[in-house]
């Protein structure tokens, strides 16, 4: 008799309709319209008054707050296509060491896009990191606009040092040079050459040279000094085949890892490509990581 009790009063406490505060209470159902953001304090006291269950309680906030990082990301995606339609072309008007190169420095680039950017509602800051184990620097430059921020992350060693060049000086260029190339790569402006002559075109080996050393973060730590000693140690005429190398190793460990949809074995396969030494060991590396 206490049993069959007992189980009545857990149904009845199962069916029980849970009354939602006036606050928490949609509005009139407009055609289209997302659902109205939860008051997630108002829910909270709600589940206290109604010993609801705190497990549900945090799977709702969750899904609430998916939805609305989904929500935020589409909007920030169909302002920042709005802006790109504004967008026009900064030209390499400046030459780099010894007129080996021609670049367009960052403020001028700014000058050009920072209206643009602003007047579309986003906004841009940078952060710095030091990474004592490497000796190198993490420049991180920030987009952010309608509650979502989009990325681009640049990790450089530190500028080589020189009678000319003291520490702080070496420090300083790399930055600069992180900061432009991440503000680049974050907002998608454009950046051309104003001739295509000969030259030009030479100058931009130097350039290549840097767009490797970037890529070359995305490689096994491990392999990382000697990838770079011989990109510094290759000659400009043999620059194609030292890219294409490291360009196919990066790809080659993103598009791995891409297909592991569990974080914590993903977690498990970097840590694991970090100490990959090298090919032979990069490719049993994979051979074991793929049928996960």
């Amino acid at each position: 008799m206490e049993e069959k009790e007992r189980k009545l009063k857990q149904q009845k406490k199962t069916a029980e309709v849970i009354e939602v505060p006036e606050n928490t209470k949609p509005g009139p159902i407009i055609q289209g319209a997302p659902p109205p953001a939860i008051n997630p304090y108002a829910l909270v006291q709600m589940a206290i008054e109604k010993d609801f269950d705190i497990q549900r309680l945090e799977k709702v906030l969750e899904l609430q707050k998916q939805y609305e990082d989904r929500q935020a990301e589409k909007e920030f995606e169909f302002h920042f296509a709005a802006m790109q339609k504004e967008y026009e072309p900064v030209f390499k008007t400046k030459f780099g060491a010894e007129k080996r190169y021609k670049y367009c420095p960052l403020d001028e680039i700014q000058k050009v896009y920072m209206p643009i950017i602003t007047q579309h509602g986003f906004s841009v800051r940078w952060s710095e990191k030091n990474l004592p184990e490497t000796k190198e620097i993490e420049i991180t430059c920030f987009l952010s606009g309608y509650g979502f921020t989009r990325a681009a992350i640049m990790i450089l060693p530190h500028a080589d040092q020189n009678k000319m060049i003291n520490p702080i000086q070496a420090r300083a260029i790399t930055i600069s040079y992180g900061k432009r190339y991440t503000f680049m790569s974050v907002t998608g402006c454009i950046v051309a050459d104003e001739d295509e002559d000969g030259e030009t075109l030479k100058a931009s080996n130097a350039e290549i040279r840097m767009d490797a050393m970037k890529m070359i973060q995305y490689t096994p730590k491990l392999m990382q000094n000697d990838l770079r000693k011989e990109l510094e140690n290759t000659f400009d005429d043999q620059l194609p085949g030292i890219v294409e190398k490291i360009s196919g190793l990066k790809i080659s460990c993103q598009d791995v890892l891409k297909r592991i949809t569990d974080e914590k074995k993903k977690a498990d396969a970097v840590a694991s490509l970090h100490k990959v030494k090298n090919m032979n060991e990069l490719k049993l590396w994979k051979d074991h990581i793929e049928p996960l």
